[in-house]
């Protein structure tokens, strides 16, 4: 199996934003709400874009697009708590090809970023690279509580902690980060 990993730019923004992960494009009004949707990510992600430089990378299997993760500086989501270091936020890893889950897309798409953010620095910290990779785990305490225990373990697998003094805005826990 070969994947590539791209880092996503202004000519492939839609296969980081097409319904690709939706499941009921046969109802009119989902679909029109996942086109509205997939607009107004759009011109997020062309604003992050201008902004930080890069946020996201795709993951292509035979050239067509099959996963993603998405990431911004922390900074990003002011209602988060601060941090004293310059740290990249992870908000969302999908592998959308169900089929092609649990073969290390995912995986292949963390260590890309983690390579990446080794190797380049960001505008968004004023020229410098990025200290730390954080992944809030309350997006599966909301909602998604029986996912916790494979989110939980495949971040670990990729060298994330948990850091009690980074607490989850849950009060479920610390947020799981990773140095760099």
């Amino acid at each position: 199996m070969s994947i590539e990993i791209r880092d996503v730019n202004f000519e492939n923004i839609d296969d980081l934003v097409g319904p690709r992960c939706a499941p009921r494009l046969d109802d009119r009004r989902h679909a029109q709400t996942l086109k509205e949707g997939g607009l107004k990510k759009k011109e997020w992600v062309k604003r992050a874009l201008q902004e930080f430089s890069c946020c996201a990378k795709i993951a292509y299997f035979d050239g067509k697009p099959v996963g993603f993760i998405e990431f911004y500086p922390m900074h990003a989501f002011p209602l988060l708590p601060e941090r004293q270091k310059r740290t990249v936020l992870i908000t969302c890893v999908l592998v959308t090809d169900k089929s092609l889950r649990g073969r290390g897309i995912g995986s292949k798409l963390v260590q890309a970023l983690i390579h990446d953010l080794n190797h380049r620095s960001l505008p968004s910290f004023n020229g410098e690279k990025a200290e730390e990779i954080a992944i809030g785990s309350w997006g599966c305490h909301v909602g998604f509580p029986e996912s916790l225990p494979r989110f939980h373990s495949f971040f670990c697998r990729n060298g994330f902690k948990e850091d009690s003094q980074f607490p989850d805005p849950t009060g479920k826990g610390g947020i799981l980060v990773r140095s760099l």
